[in-house]
């Protein structure tokens, strides 16, 4: 992500007529990040990923259940065995 005083930078540049590729040889980042940044309104977002889930997912209940007896070190073979 670029500072603002690159994205200013950017903007004046393009400003004084400059091409895109100018822009690159003068300035560090790559032509699709300043096409990105001269597109844009104000500084561009990432999309947000969407949360993966956990592989203790299915097992959560069961762990909670345990964790609620009072039981904190328990292998997992046997939350498997508890689960059928």
């Amino acid at each position: 992500m670029l500072g603002s005083e690159s994205i200013i930078m950017l903007h004046e540049l393009k400003a004084k007529g400059k091409s895109i590729r100018a822009i690159v040889k003068e300035t560090d980042p790559s032509r699709n990040t300043v096409r990105k940044y001269l597109r844009a309104d104000g500084i561009p977002r990432r999309k947000p990923h969407p949360k993966r889930g956990s592989k203790l997912d299915p097992y959560k209940d069961t762990i909670q259940q345990v964790i609620n007896l009072g039981i904190f070190n328990i292998p997992s073979i046997v939350i498997l065995v508890l689960e059928k």
